[in-house]
């Protein structure tokens, strides 16, 4: 009985090992930065996006890292790249070869149904990389360059050819198409036609594109970068030479168009030169008129000025007559004023007080003269006969007869008679 209980208990804890075992054979965990396809015993699938555990149940496990690296630059990948190589052959529209170095992220699809798709159709990360991802890289690149030339992919279109490629493999391939286009060699002078390709656009004039595999599987160019270029040694001989040509050539139109340039300078100049002198004639014509002018206009002040001057003048001369004029009418008005009072006093009493005062004056005179008399009281005559001589008879005598003279010198009567005013004339006023 014991046997058979210990019989069970090894076959149950061998059956409960199994079990452990199978459970950690069907676990798994997805690191950060990967995604796991998990493809179970009844043939469904599973992504597993986020890191942490999963059950496979048995299941079949892939692992695919987020993002893919395309590295085909010179030196090695700084970081470990899925695919790394040394540059991408391409062929330029001239037939020139070459390599061109860069480096491509690839971002994986982020949805379950886009994921399992791609894993049906590749199987593995590198299925992915070197049957998708290298292939149309490596294409969209040489289809590219088959649209520059040498010359322009080393020189001035590479931004163009950067920008193109990473168009390409976002929205797809260009669709091409063969044009005929003439064009002058430069060193030769030649008219070339060849036959290029180049884009084809639609009738709203943008690109058309081939379908995208890469858009189909959801896949997303991250970054797209170019670093450099190699030309084979012909193509660079070709490009050095043709460079040299066309420098000297370039120097030629350049010197011609120099002493082109120098003979209109020089033109332009001499032109330039009669202009001036025109205009500095002008400039001093037009000096000479205004400073004529100006002495115009200072003659016109000045004679301006005389006259006012010889106005104010004139006027000060007319205030000036006016004032003798009124003056000299004051002076007859009170000449002619004492001529009529005078002419009335003598009109009124015969010149009566004048006379007096002349006769008194005389009188006055000879009273002097006879009291300060200095003669011999008698004096003897021939004859025998005595008088006086200068007695007081003969003194009175001499006086009577002296005032009667007197006074008709004097035109005086000593009589009191009435007598009439003369009535003066007044002068007529001044003009």
């Amino acid at each position: 009985m014991m046997n058979n209980n210990k019989k069970k208990l090894i076959a149950v804890g061998a059956l409960l090992l199994v079990l452990i075992i199978g459970l950690f054979k069907s676990a798994g965990i997805n690191d950060a930065g990967h995604r796991t396809v998990i493809q179970y015993l009844n043939g469904t699938m599973k992504v597993k996006f986020d890191s942490g555990m999963y059950l496979t149940y048995f299941g079949k496990v892939t692992t695919y890292p987020d993002v893919i690296t395309f590295d085909f630059d010179k030196s090695p990948a700084v970081e470990e790249a899925t695919l790394d190589q040394t540059g991408i052959v391409v062929r330029y529209r001239d037939g020139g070869t070459g390599l061109v170095y860069g480096a491509t992220r690839f971002r994986l699809p982020s949805d379950e149904m886009t994921m399992i798709e791609l894993h049906k159709s590749f199987r593995s990360t590198e299925g992915v990389a070197y049957k998708l991802l290298k292939t149309r890289g490596e294409a969209i690149t040489f289809l590219t360059s088959g649209l520059f030339t040498s010359e322009e992919a080393y020189s001035v279109s590479r931004g163009t050819f950067t920008s193109w490629v990473k168009e390409q493999l976002n929205k797809g391939q260009f669709v091409t198409q063969s044009e005929s286009i003439t064009t002058t060699d430069e060193v030769t002078g030649e008219i070339v036609v060849r036959e290029v390709s180049k884009r084809a656009v639609g009738e709203d004039g943008q690109p058309m594109y081939e379908p995208n595999d890469l858009e189909k599987y959801g896949i997303i160019v991250d970054s797209f970068s170019l670093t450099d270029w190699d030309f084979e040694d012909s193509t660079l001989k070709q490009i050095s030479a043709k460079r040299e040509a066309t420098m000297a050539i370039m120097t030629s139109k350049a010197l011609a168009e120099q002493a082109k340039q120098e003979a209109k300078q020089a033109e332009e100049d001499g032109k330039r030169e009669v202009v001036i002198a025109q205009y500095t004639k002008e400039v001093e014509k037009s000096m000479a008129v205004v400073e004529a002018e100006q002495k115009k206009e200072v003659a016109l002040l000045d004679a301006s000025r005389v006259k006012e001057e010889a106005t104010i003048l004139k006027e000060t001369a007319e205030i000036d007559l006016e004032r003798i004029k009124v003056e000299a009418m004051g002076v007859i008005e009170t000449a002619t004023a004492e001529a009529d009072a005078r002419t009335l006093i003598l009109a009124a009493d015969g010149a009566l007080e004048q006379k007096l005062q002349a006769e008194i004056a005389i009188q006055e005179k000879w009273a002097n003269a006879f009291a300060t008399r200095a003669v011999p009281s008698t004096v003897t005559t021939f004859g025998g006969s005595e008088s006086t001589v200068g007695g007081d008879s003969d003194v009175s005598n001499f006086m009577k007869m002296m005032t009667i003279q007197a006074a008709k010198d004097l035109n005086y009567d000593r009589s009191v008679d009435t007598i009439k005013p003369k009535t003066s004339k007044r002068p007529a006023p001044l003009n």
